[in-house]
């Protein structure tokens, strides 16, 4: 009964390094490609519209190689990858819309600013024209 325990835990050990080294051997080659896909993505062109981060998930996967796994894999990582670097580019060009917006807003402040301090002005004159008239004597 004891063998028989053991070459069950044996077969079990032998069959989860070989499920182990089959995963990892994927891994591999999966970020092998990765890197050249990251490299140089492929975007839609001729669209005149800046693009979101919706529009990167819309992205399609590019055709497999072959019908196999590995080559539907291959393509999926690499859609994954130009919709990654896709945000990637969207999130840097996003400062420079907000930039502008931010000084946009900064430039609307400082012209109400101007605009409230000729007013104060104003209100400080008619302040000192009011305090030379003489004082009415309420009575009760």
């Amino acid at each position: 009964m004891a063998v028989h325990a053991h070459i069950a835990r044996g077969a079990l050990f032998i069959a989860v390094a070989l499920a182990l080294a089959a995963c990892t051997k994927q891994d591999d080659q999966a970020e092998a490609a990765a890197p050249a896909v990251a490299s140089s993505p492929t975007f839609p062109t001729g669209n005149d519209k800046s693009m979101t981060a919706a529009d990167c998930d819309k992205l399609p996967d590019p055709k497999p190689a072959d019908d196999s796994a590995a080559g539907r894999a291959a393509a999926v990582g690499q859609g994954q990858a130009a919709r990654a670097a896709c945000k990637k580019d969207v999130a840097a060009q996003q400062p420079n819309a907000d930039l502008a917006r931010i000084r946009e807003i900064k430039e609307n402040e400082e012209a109400e600013r101007l605009g409230r301090n000729k007013s104060e002005a104003e209100w400080r004159q008619g302040v000192k024209e009011g305090s030379k008239q003489p004082v009415k004597k309420y009575t009760y």
